[in-house]
């Protein structure tokens, strides 16, 4: 930001690195948005500073032309990133991640709730999408209506995209195994996009398969928490879709019965 600063002229005042970390926040944005405009500085940086980076340094640098700053709306936290989506036509679900600071700890200092529009500054970093320290939120809050749309568009990215986790996976799609795994993660997603999930599952009867599996691991959780109302917690149940087909007090005693009864296509 220094040599950014120099070369730019924005703030004569500012000569030194000292100078950068006393200096005011509107001051810091208005470096930082001259910084935006002009990619040359970074191949400044490189000529300048050659001797000081090693060569895979150097390639983060020139990765960092690549950069997005640009409106996302942040829809929660998980374990590994945050999750933004991207403000388009046909947007993209990011996982970001914060390298100074993590971003969950920048998200809880605004005082609003999540999900929350905001401006910020992505970066590629090793293959990876991180921010660069800087979460500008608008004061906009969200109705029902509109948090039911920002969900099920999340939903829908997910599911034709993934979670994009670098820039590189920007145009990868999901196929059609990975596009229903995604839809059916959720009883809201079932219920939306069940036309699509019906086109998916009568593509194949490998498709269907995978959809008779995927519903039975989410029924078997369901019917877990029923059964273990009635203090039934040693025995093991083999789910076909929403049926119980098996049982016993061993796991290899309910996989024998059920490769005997079930076909073996299901």
């Amino acid at each position: 930001m220094l040599l950014a600063n120099k070369e730019l002229k924005i703030l004569e005042e500012i000569k030194t690195v000292s100078d950068i970390k006393q200096c005011s926040w509107d001051d810091l944005l208005l470096i930082r948005e001259g910084l935006l405009k002009n990619n040359f500085i970074y191949d400044l940086i490189l000529q300048e500073k050659k001797n000081e980076y090693s060569e895979k340094e150097a390639k983060i640098i020139k990765d960092w032309k690549e950069r997005k700053s640009e409106d996302y709306i942040v829809i929660k936290q998980q374990k590994n990133y945050s999750i933004f989506l991207e403000e388009k036509e046909e947007p993209r679900v990011l996982g970001v991640l914060g390298i100074s600071e993590p971003i969950n700890e920048v998200i809880t200092r605004i005082p609003m709730k999540l999900p929350i529009y905001v401006k910020a500054l992505l970066l590629p970093f090793n293959n990876k999408i991180i921010y660069d320290g800087v979460i500008e939120p608008y004061r906009v809050t969200f109705g029902p209506g509109m948090r039911q749309s920002i969900k099920m568009n999340y939903t829908k990215s997910k599911a034709r995209f993934g979670i994009i986790t670098s820039f590189q996976q920007e145009n990868k799609k999901l196929n059609d195994t990975e596009r229903l795994i995604e839809l059916l993660k959720t009883n809201d997603s079932r219920k939306e996009f069940s036309i699509e999930i019906n086109e998916l599952r009568s593509k194949s009867p490998k498709m269907e398969e995978i959809f008779i599996q995927e519903m039975g691991k989410i029924n078997a959780k369901w019917i877990k928490k029923q059964i273990k109302q009635f203090g039934i917690n040693t025995c093991w149940f083999g789910v076909l879709y929403n049926f119980i087909i098996a049982s016993g007090v061993k796991k290899e005693q309910v996989e024998e019965i059920v490769k005997q009864i079930v076909p073996e296509e299901k």
